[in-house]
């Protein structure tokens, strides 16, 4: 009975590989044989590993790589894996995973002239591939497979004792520290006050950001900055300078009443300056619930929709920032999904003076503008960021702030006149006194490869206007 999925591998040097992908597939409920994994039931196939191939396996997996592409272990099995796929009925029985870019032209007779699943471009993406295609030809599940199996197994061989390191370890965080303020921070009284009025972020009249309090508004422009807007009917009879470190330190408390206001009014007055940069970049703009708002890039406002940066390990690398998904619709004809890489940011005060950065990622039909339907993004969001991984996020994170950074190593926001907030484009940093290793820890394709699959990703996914109607 042929009810077993072979894996073969280069050992050990495509062990975290193939480890990983038994486990996943052992999740989904195939039975799976790997010399990595075994479990109970599964030791007798090992004791003949060619019978095993001939009249046990359903599909075998050749794990295609530099190493095993040339090692005499998997080539022989391959071998016999070969013989049994000339049998009737054992069409796509060989089913090579290219995981590390080897080129065709290098690749063993053998193996050329097979279908293949890469996954060189991304493991989760090549892992849903894969999954599609034993669903289609019907490969045998066992209710006996499940995800508990697959961990009960990892904890038995890798306790988290054995993983941990006393060794310091470095986190990258999502807060993006303010390295400066202006010096000075004002408090104008003002006249006309009708023309201050404030809605949310967006100050209305008023050339500069500025925070009401009382009679007046904070500001940090000086008077002179406002005179301008004097024939609008905003007279400045008197105006009070503060240190802003005394404000940012709660001091004159005395005479704001509350020593949280002056905080108050400089966390709003870098919320108001950060909107105002991006509106000065000319980017998309995007109300979210509870009155927050995240700024993304529209189609052909970055040159092929990608950003350059150094990435985390300090090599160069580059991210795309928008890219499209082929619908079906429901007269059978196509259209483009886009989707649009996007961030939101809020200034705090603690534990860290910075902006706490949080990606988003909205949806398109023209490029530009954006579904308001909560739920349909919500929907278009979990199917396209499905496999994207802790890195997919970061990187975009760091390309995008270092577009604002415009080359530079800090983000100026600007708050009225020549006064700016500088953030680094970098983010804090937090240190662990120990460290934790994961056996097989996950791998993933360069970025470069991840991104190019991205941009034009042809699916059978039914289009969401079709689906609500």
């Amino acid at each position: 009975m042929r009810d077993k999925i072979f894996i073969s591998h280069a050992n050990p040097e495509d062990n975290e590989f193939a480890r990983w992908l038994t486990l996943r597939l052992i999740s989904e409920g195939y039975p799976v044989w790997c010399d990595l994994v075994r479990l109970k039931g599964g030791e007798d196939f090992w004791r003949n590993i060619e019978e095993a191939i001939r009249e046990r396996t359903a599909k075998f997996i050749y794990v295609l790589s530099r190493v095993s592409n040339v090692k005499l272990g998997p080539l022989q099995e391959l071998a016999v894996a070969k013989a049994v796929a000339v049998q009737p009925g054992m069409q796509d029985f060989v089913l090579p995973l290219p995981i590390d870019g080897l080129a065709y032209n290098e690749m063993n007779i053998e193996i050329k002239r097979l279908t293949a699943i890469p996954f060189d471009g991304g493991w989760a993406k090549g892992l849903q591939q894969l999954l599609e295609k034993l669903e289609q030809e019907s490969i045998p599940k066992d209710s006996s497979y499940t995800p508990f199996v697959a961990a009960s197994w990892w904890r038995d061989q890798f306790s988290a004792d054995k993983g941990v390191l006393v060794k310091p370890e470095d986190h990258l965080s999502n807060w993006f520290e303010i390295e400066s303020l202006p010096e000075d921070i004002y408090f104008h009284l003002f006249r006309g006050t009708s023309l201050l009025e404030i809605n949310g972020l967006t100050e209305i009249q008023s050339p500069h950001p500025i925070f009401t309090f009382g009679s007046g508004a904070f500001t940090f422009a000086p008077r002179e900055e406002f005179q301008n807007s004097i024939a609008q009917g905003l007279l400045i009879p008197d105006s009070h300078r503060f240190r802003t470190q005394d404000l940012l330190q709660g001091k004159h408390a005395q005479t704001l009443a509350d020593a949280r206001q002056g905080r108050n009014a400089i966390v709003h007055l870098l919320a108001q300056g950060w909107r105002r940069m991006v509106v000065k970049r000319r980017l998309g703009i995007h109300a979210m619930a509870n009155d927050n708002w995240c700024f993304y890039f529209v189609k052909d406002q970055i040159d092929r929709d990608r950003l350059n940066f150094t990435g985390a390990d300090g090599q160069s690398a580059y991210r795309y920032i928008m890219g499209y998904k082929t619908l079906k619709t429901a007269d059978g004809g196509q259209r483009l999904r886009y989707w649009h890489f996007g961030l939101s940011a809020k200034a705090m005060v603690y534990p860290a003076f910075a902006f706490a950065v949080r990606a988003h990622v909205l949806f398109s039909y023209d490029g530009k503008e954006i579904w308001q339907s909560v739920d349909r993004l919500h929907r278009a969001r979990m199917s396209q960021c499905r496999n994207w991984w802790n890195d997919d996020w970061r990187d975009r994170i760091l390309a995008t702030m270092n577009w604002l950074a415009e080359g530079g190593d800090t983000i100026s926001v600007p708050l009225g006149g020549h006064a700016v907030a500088n953030v680094r484009k970098f983010p804090l940093l937090f240190r662990s006194e120990v460290s934790f290793i994961e056996p097989g820890e996950l791998g993933f394709a360069d970025v470069d490869d991840v991104d190019e699959a991205e941009l034009d990703d042809v699916s059978t996914d039914m289009d969401e206007d079709s689906v609500d109607q």
